[in-house]
């Protein structure tokens, strides 16, 4: 794959209506030396993306993606056809939320023998929620945090085209 294979990318992404910008790409090592070896992408007068400091390969505004990363783990199957993945900030999704269980108990007519409390990590700013009880009989106390999270990409096993499907697109070698 090169450049001009890269062109062809982006026209099915915009075939498939995907997000005219903000796309990204991860592309293998195989890959990612074909991106690197092509005289436009090391010319200044094209895209002037040379590598040389970086351990992986960073492209930046390359053939209508924001950015094209060298990902080695795309496949870790050697005989696997696939090379690269790519797509929009729709491809992949992921939500994450501070559950609220302050008053379920209440709201069940049952004996609260946990409290629930919100916590937020001050680097982050990611909102968790605190749970303490104290075991009944021994007197130990207990402290954790709960997090919900979720995760989708492409079809999810539904129809072709539903869900995120084509907000992305697999890469496979010839």
């Amino acid at each position: 794959m090169n450049l001009d294979s890269f062109e062809s990318v982006r026209n099915q992404l915009n075939s498939q209506k995907a997000l005219g910008s903000g796309r990204w790409a991860l592309a293998d090592k195989n890959l990612a030396l074909a991106i690197q070896n092509d005289d436009r992408t090391k010319s200044k007068l094209f895209y002037d993306e040379r590598n040389g400091d970086r351990g992986y390969r960073v492209w930046q505004d390359l053939c209508g993606f924001s950015w094209v990363r060298e990902y080695p783990d795309v496949t870790t199957d050697m005989n696997a056809p696939f090379i690269g993945i790519c797509g929009d900030r729709r491809a992949i999704t992921m939500a994450v939320r501070r559950p609220d269980f302050s008053n379920a108990a209440e709201q069940l007519g049952v004996p609260q023998v946990m409290e629930f409390f919100p916590i937020e990590d001050d680097e982050t700013g990611l909102q968790l929620l605190g749970v303490q009880w104290q075991e009944v009989g021994t007197g130990d106390v207990y402290v954790s945090c709960a997090i919900l999270f979720g995760i989708g990409s492409g079809n999810q096993g539904g129809a072709p085209g539903s869900v995120t499907d084509n907000a992305g697109l697999l890469l496979r070698s010839a």
